[in-house]
């Protein structure tokens, strides 16, 4: 099986060896579309000049509660929006574990049984109840009962070997 920078294999809790592969978590890697990072970095650079444009006013004119909070509330939404966002752009990954495809982008997470997992397919990907946003392009739809969502990964062929390696049942409908 071939391995890039984007798949490791990981030793799972209960441990595993090298001949037993499926006793590790092979984890792959989400990509995210290039207008997350833009979007931040311009984000980041807005707020940043307005709070210090903000700082500038109450130093040039004084300090007085509205004026400190104008230039408090610029930085307050860059932590909130970085301390949300940030984390999408350095944790994104798909984890096969050993009962369930775990899919992490930033702060969520969810979790699917492989057994519960009816289809992946390259076809009709917009039509997701849920894509995990910012999903770059090529993504592929997973389907279960309760779940119906979309995720780009970087190797898509990885992916199918694996999770039919692991259910076989499962439906893989590729673009044509």
């Amino acid at each position: 099986m071939p391995v890039d920078s984007s798949t490791c294999w990981r030793e799972s809790r209960q441990g595993g060896s090298e001949d037993f592969p499926e006793d590790r978590d092979l984890v792959l890697r989400i990509k995210i579309h290039w207008s997350l990072t833009l979007g931040l970095v311009l984000f980041n650079v807005a707020f940043a000049w307005l709070a210090a444009r903000a700082a500038w006013r109450v130093a040039e004119l004084g300090a007085e509660g509205e004026r400190v909070l104008s230039a408090v509330f610029p930085l307050l939404m860059l932590a909130v929006v970085d301390g949300l966002a940030v984390p999408v752009c350095r944790k994104h990954r798909v984890t096969f574990k050993s009962g369930a495809l775990a899919m992490e982008l930033g702060t969520l997470s969810d979790s699917l049984r492989y057994s519960d997992i009816q289809s992946v397919s390259e076809k009709g990907v917009w039509l997701a109840a849920y894509q995990w946003r910012p999903t770059a392009p090529g993504a592929v739809r997973i389907r279960t009962r309760a779940f119906d969502g979309a995720v780009a990964l970087e190797d898509k062929e990885l992916f199918y070997e694996e999770l039919l390696r692991r259910n076989p049942d499962i439906d893989i409908i590729r673009a044509s």
